[in-house]
């Protein structure tokens, strides 16, 4: 991101008195050449941006990458201790 530069017109630098300030005419002076106090607008991303920008990243991606591998391994794991138990375990219906 770079910085935009404003063009504007050279100004004489002016001692102003402290408690008094610039007169009407220097500030008008100011005013004509840019030399104004209004802060540009450097929003440069909207709110959706830069959510995205900090959600998906390289160490993100790569965490994402390995918790999928674990629940994928849990769940594969589950299914099939799961399926091993129930397979190899008698029925023990009507016993109390």
């Amino acid at each position: 991101m770079s910085k935009k530069s404003v063009k504007r017109k050279p100004i004489t630098r002016v001692e102003a008195d402290v408690k008094q300030g610039l007169t009407s005419a220097q500030v008008e002076e100011r005013k004509q050449n840019g030399y104004t106090n209004v802060a540009q607008n450097n929003n440069e991303k909207n709110f959706l941006q830069i959510l995205a920008g900090n959600l998906f990243t390289f160490f993100n991606a790569i965490l994402m990458t390995i918790a999928l591998i674990f629940i994928g391994f849990i769940y594969s794991c589950n299914n099939e201790c799961n399926d091993g138990y129930n397979s190899g375990s008698p029925q023990y219906e009507g016993h109390t």
